[in-house]
């Protein structure tokens, strides 16, 4: 029994993993052992378009808070650069393994071009003030007695007016449609 096994090492666990560590943790602990051991994970077009358009999403939304005139096109030649087949390995673990059915480079480009264009439209119109991008935090957190410790990053942490109160706002960004959440200040 687990109980029995005496307390073991510190569980790190990536806020990013937490449905898969919900619906298999042995899978996710065999996963990491395996990457340990030297085993590359392959990589998807959508995982690789997902690194590259993440990065120059950062970069659109730090030039635009900086009051750069050219955040969007900076934006849109950062991840035309990093998504070419000689620079991707620069930004994304490795050039692309497999690429899943329907998706093109050229088709992914498109798509991510129009995708920051679109992010540029509701980040013009944000009036939260940005207080930092890509902010990692460590949260030990007891399970059943044992300490482990949640680690993740927040994509975005805005100071935001909600209903006339300031609220702390914490973005987290998927296919860059936005999940905020508002914490009372």
């Amino acid at each position: 029994p687990a109980d029995q096994l005496g307390p073991g090492p510190l569980m790190q666990i990536r806020q990013s993993d937490l449905a898969s560590f919900q619906y298999c943790a042995q899978q996710v602990k065999l996963r990491e052992q395996a990457v340990e051991q030297g085993w590359h994970q392959p990589i998807l077009s959508a995982t690789a378009r997902g690194t590259v358009l993440h990065y120059a999403f950062q970069i659109l939304q730090r030039l635009h808070h900086e009051g750069r005139e050219d955040a969007l096109e900076v934006a849109l030649a950062t991840f035309e650069h990093y998504w070419a087949p000689k620079h991707i390995g620069e930004i994304s673990e490795g050039p692309v393994d497999i690429w899943i059915g329907h998706d093109t480079w050229g088709g992914l480009l498109q798509r991510s071009l129009n995708s920051l264009r679109a992010a540029y439209s509701w980040v013009q119109k944000d009036k939260a003030v940005l207080l930092g991008l890509e902010h990692t935090f460590d949260v030990p957190i007891v399970i059943d007695g044992e300490e482990h410790m949640l680690h993740g990053t927040l994509d975005g942490l805005r100071l935001r007016v909600v209903n006339s109160q300031p609220m702390l706002g914490i973005d987290d960004l998927k296919g860059y449609r936005r999940k905020k959440t508002h914490l009372d200040w």
